[in-house]
């Protein structure tokens, strides 16, 4: 096990790396489409100013999905609290939907390498299925990890959309 251990967090780091490079540049674009836009949104938080924060938020959730598949961290449950439920706004139901989306093309463009992947993260780790609910390079698991890295920034649905996109890209 210590030597699926030492390739899993081989590539841990790599992706790691290589995701956080892409998620920059993604965040620098979203900072100037939304710096340019015709109409900016009114007291909209800098994108630009909280670019490493996401970044490193980023880079911890995604790490997070390969140590789980090795049980060196738990994920915690999110309990709802449901006196603090309320109705999604039109343009955060447009984020939300642009994201799922986002995430089924990934997904089915590149099928064939998922199931690969799949297959043999399934052969080396015993006793755990892998599929696209644990697989850490899913594209689910990434968008979830962008989507919980960005939150915190506060960004409203017009904006969010357009980092978003720019991720997706």
């Amino acid at each position: 096990m210590a030597e699926v251990k030492e390739i899993l967090q081989g590539l841990k780091a790599a992706m790691t790396k290589l995701l956080q490079e892409n998620v920059q540049v993604a965040l620098q674009e979203a900072h100037l489409v939304i710096v340019n836009k015709s109409m900016p949104v009114p007291n909209s938080p800098n994108l630009h100013k909280e670019k490493d924060a996401v970044v490193a938020r980023f880079g911890k959730n995604f790490a997070a999905n390969f140590d789980a598949l090795v049980q060196i961290t738990e994920k915690q449950v999110n309990v709802l609290d449901y006196s603090s439920l309320s109705l999604v706004q039109e343009d955060d139901l447009e984020a939300i939907i642009a994201m799922e989306g986002m995430i089924s093309h990934a997904r089915n463009c590149d099928i064939p390498q998922y199931i690969k992947f799949n297959t043999r993260l399934d052969s080396i780790l015993f006793g755990t299925r892998i599929d696209e609910s644990n697989n850490p390079m899913d594209p689910e698991q990434i968008g979830e990890a962008f989507k919980e890295a960005i939150r915190p920034v506060g960004l409203p649905a017009k904006n969010l959309l357009i980092a978003y996109r720019n991720f997706n890209s």
